[in-house]
């Protein structure tokens, strides 16, 4: 939930387009699996997605994940879904890049963000009034990732190619 703007089919294509040809963008379109079963619609079932940037400095422990939340159907807002999302985001950032430091530029009016960002543990580190945004961090350590882990091991879903489908 860190952005709500809604893309047309063109511009989400472009946007696909930018996000997979980069190897340090991972981008993960979330489908409702119920709606998708029913439908065989993927933009129909589409929630929204969970995207991450790694970037990294010259040593092995600087990598840094700017992580990114849009759920585009009210729908499904308010349901967890952007929590479970995030999680296994993380697990997977973790697991697959050995990433234990976290950012998430958040607007300063999306208080669900603010809200779901800190129950996770992230922490305001900056504001910029100039772009109307708070700068909030998570840096996992011992505790942090076994408590990323037990919750994370509670969320049910499946990988297919770019895309999970959690339980909703």
């Amino acid at each position: 939930m860190t952005s709500t703007e809604g893309l047309t089919e063109s511009e989400f294509e472009d946007s696909h387009k930018i996000w997979t040809s980069d190897s340090n963008k991972i981008m993960f379109i979330v489908l409702s699996r119920l709606d998708y079963e029913q439908s065989q619609d993927q933009l129909f079932s589409m929630i929204g997605d969970v995207n991450m940037v790694i970037s990294q400095d010259e040593t092995p422990d600087s990598a840094v994940a700017e992580v990114m939340l849009m759920i585009g159907d009210a729908r499904f807002r308010g349901k967890g879904l952007g929590r479970q999302m995030l999680l296994v985001l993380m697990r997977y950032a973790e697991e697959e890049f050995f990433i234990r430091k976290f950012e998430a530029h958040i607007s300063l009016e999306n208080h669900s963000s603010i809200a779901l960002f800190t129950s996770l543990g992230f922490t305001t580190v900056s504001t910029d009034e100039t772009f109307g945004e708070h700068l909030l961090q998570l840096q996992l350590d011992e505790p942090a990732l076994q408590a990323l882990v037990t919750q994370s091991d509670n969320v049910s879903y499946s990988m297919d190619r770019a895309s999970f489908h959690p339980v909703a």
